[in-house]
Formats: structure tokens, sequence, C-alpha cells
């Protein structure tokens, strides 16, 4: 944390003008790196991930199946910060060949923040045919010294979901100047940047790998045995992180109202508010009730365990665990986020309802009760994921925007 007097004093005149020149000149400085610490280029073409906060989510899994297709014929390398929590992240990249640079820890100053983008700017400035900046604005500031160093850099913009105000996507219209393609999930996203007079945006939406999220694979009972997950129970999972943008403690409000015994939630990921979620699920009562799952690394075989994904995010994008379930025959129950009937249909493939647990509680419930709804939109999921949101689709259309 920044000390108190610090504070204080860039809020003044001289302390914003001292900030405006260390943010406009020292960044120019950066790209006079010794030729010893650049990394060495061959004849073939080399294209960067820019990431921010790595923390195994829809994000990160994405550009993972993309550096496992693409790592064939381009040598691939993600520049990312991260919390205490990457260590699985980075081991999953380095298995399919991914060159790793951290570039320190999530940003939690203006002189760490700082560093950063100077490391940016020296890695990027003379390595790279393609970066792309994963959902801004992490790096949009080097943006003009990686272009003014690296001409020839083509420089993608991949929006994955929403900031607060739509702060990415102001970014990108601020800085379209050096930006050469702009990649979103949906027509919301793309119109809201049409508006801001941003061009070259390209639809690109997730993918899925229908081979390996198939229900006919592994069978519900035994993947509720290798779980430990009541067998008889009707089964509601969030999958995330426990973080507040994810709004994982709204799931302690729909288990503490739900009447039915016989229904039960689970929990799936890790972060920050982990230990919160244990002591309300103490507080509440709610052990017989309400289960905790570390992250999982075979995520196939928990949505064969569950009968329905709830999302309770507001701020989402095209989120890559809704198709997940979707191809594993679960419908969804989710938060009316922009964007999401690019997903699928209310009441065809799943349900979206207002953000109240009395909505979400009576969705749940009409899942539970009628078998052959529940069989038809299981089967409407898995068709809408084959029609639309394959992996291979995916990879194609973003190798596509490489060339």
């Amino acid at each position: 944390m920044l000390p108190r007097k610090f504070k204080a004093f860039i809020k003044t005149k001289a302390g914003l003008l001292l900030l405006r020149i260390v943010f406009v000149f020292w960044p120019l400085r950066a790209s006079r790196i010794p030729k010893s610490s650049r990394i060495k280029i061959s004849g073939t073409k080399y294209v960067a991930f820019l990431m921010y906060m790595a923390n195994f989510g829809g994000l990160e899994k994405a550009t993972l199946s993309l550096c496992k297709a693409i790592g064939r014929s381009h040598q691939v390398y993600l520049l990312y910060t991260s919390t205490d929590s990457e260590q699985y992240l980075l081991s999953e990249f380095k298995k399919c060949g991914v060159k790793l640079n951290h570039l320190g820890t999530t940003v939690s100053g203006i002189f760490e923040w700082l560093r950063q983008i100077r490391k940016i700017i020296n890695i990027s400035s003379k390595n790279f045919d393609v970066l792309c900046l994963e959902n801004m604005p992490f790096g949009a500031e080097a943006l003009p010294y990686i272009k003014k160093n690296n001409p020839n850099i083509k420089i993608i913009c991949w929006i994955h979901g929403h900031y607060p105000m739509d702060l990415n996507l102001k970014m990108i219209a601020k800085f379209q100047g050096y930006i050469d393609q702009t990649i979103v999930l949906n027509d919301y996203f793309k119109n809201k940047l049409l508006k801001m007079g941003v061009r070259n945006v390209t639809i690109l939406p997730n993918g899925v790998d229908e081979r390996l999220f198939d229900p006919e694979t592994i069978k519900k009972r035994d993947a509720k045995k290798r779980l430990n997950i009541p067998l008889k129970k009707f089964v509601c999972a969030f999958i995330g992180r426990l973080y507040f943008d994810k709004n994982p403690l709204f799931i302690i409000e729909i288990a503490r109202q739900i009447k039915d015994e016989n229904i039960v939630f689970i929990v799936v990921g890790n972060g920050f508010l982990e230990s919160e979620l244990k002591q309300q699920i103490k507080k509440y009562k709610l052990q017989d009730k309400v289960l905790q799952l570390d992250y999982q690394k075979d995520m196939h075989l928990v949505l064969a365990a569950c009968d329905t994904l709830l999302i309770t995010s507001p701020l989402e994008g095209m989120p890559l665990v809704v198709l997940e379930a979707m191809a594993m025959k679960v419908p969804p129950i989710t938060f009316s986020f922009p964007g999401v009937s690019a997903i699928f249909k209310n009441g065809v493939h799943g349900f979206t309802v207002p953000l109240k647990p009395e909505h979400y509680i009576k969705a749940i419930t009409c899942l539970k009760n009628d078998s052959k709804l529940y069989a038809l939109m299981g089967k409407n999921c898995r068709e809408r994921v084959l029609e639309n949101f394959t992996l291979d689709r995916m990879v194609n259309n973003f190798v596509r925007v490489l060339k």
C-alpha cells in the first residue's frame, strides 16, 4: 500500500505533474536494454499474450487452448502478473511449450505499475510479431512506445468481459491508433465499441472441446462418487474465482432460502473470499447443504456430477464454464448480463433471471421437478455448443486474425 503522505501529495497539482512526467518519460528510456537481456529470435513467428492477474478462469483457459493449437506453428509467450495462486496455471502453459515471463505480482501501487509497464515495453519493443492484450486496460499505456520501437508489430486487444464503467472499452477507444485488431465475444461489445468510434472489431466467441466435455464419457453417479457428492441430491454448482466480481457469497443467500432438502450446492474455486465463505457456511449451519471444492483440473468430471450451473456475476462476457456445462448437457441458470442471448435462449437451453435469490430458487425448482423439460434443455444445450461454440471453430477464427 502507498504511504498516506504520498497519497495526499499525488492529489496536489505538483504531485499530478510529477506522475505525468514519470509516466511519459520513464517508459521512453525503457527500451534501451542490454542485448543480453533480450529474448533471442529465430525465423519463426513470435506471438505474446499479455495477461493481468493470471488466475485459472475462463480467460486463462481460452488462452491456454489457443496456445496449445498455435504453438505448433508459432513461438508463444505469456507475459503476466499474478497473485499467489498461479502455480497450476504455470504448469499447464509450460506443458504446451509457452515461454513464461512474470511481470510481478498484481499491481498494488503506482510504482509497481510503472515498473510492469516498463518491463512490457522492454520485452515487446524488439521481440514479438504479435502482441495480444487480454481484456485491457492493463498494458495500454505501453502501446505508443512499443509501436514506435517496433512499427511492424501487430497489436490485438481481446475483450473477454466487462470492467466497471466499461473501462476496458474506453481504453481501446483511447489507444485505437496503436491497435490493429480488437476481438470481442459478441455483438453487445462490438456495438459499444463502434459507437465509441472504434474500427476493425471482430467477433470471436469462446469455444469448448466437445470431445473432452462429453456427457457420454462419464456417468453422473460415478462422477458424484469420485467427488464425494451425495448421490441422490440435485446438485447446483458455482464454478469460478472466489472474488467479489464473481459474487460467490450469493450462493449462501440462495442456500439459506431454499426449502427443498434434496437440493445441495457445490462451490468450486479458490480466492480471497474462501475463508469468508467457510465462515458463512458455519454461521448459517449449511455444512450439509453447501460443499466447497478447490479448483479442479478435470472440470468435465465436476460438471458430470452437476444438475445445473449457477452464474451469479453481473460482470460477464461469454463465460467459458457456461459453454462447458452446456456441452455436458447441464442447463445453466444465469443472471441476465448483457450478451447472454448470444450464448443461449431463455427457457430453451436454460434460464436467465434477475439477481435475486427467489428467482434462482424458482428456476432450480423448475429444473428439478420437470424431468422432461430438463432432458430437453440438456439436449438443446449440447446441440447449441456443437453448432456454434466448438474449440476448433474458435482456434480457426483466431488464426485468421493472426494472419
